[in-house]
């Protein structure tokens, strides 16, 4: 049985900043949604904080191994 979110959101992806270990949540509709809610992540990121993010670690789910995170 699968559970929407409002707006038919039926995934999330966190992003977790290892200095201030504050934590991001983006709603997703489908898992391939991964690398533009890490696109909007990075934009965020760096429009508020005038930084570059350096190095990105993740649990190396297939959604991370596309090319696009290549």
């Amino acid at each position: 049985m699968s559970i929407q979110a409002r707006g038919g959101n039926e995934y999330f992806i966190t992003f977790t900043d290892d200095y201030s270990r504050f934590g991001y949540v983006y709603l997703m509709r489908h898992n391939s949604d991964a690398f533009d809610m890490f696109k909007a992540f990075k934009a965020e990121v760096e429009n508020q904080l005038e930084k570059h993010i350096k190095v990105l670690r993740s649990d190396r789910d297939r959604e991370y191994l596309s090319s696009e995170f290549q």
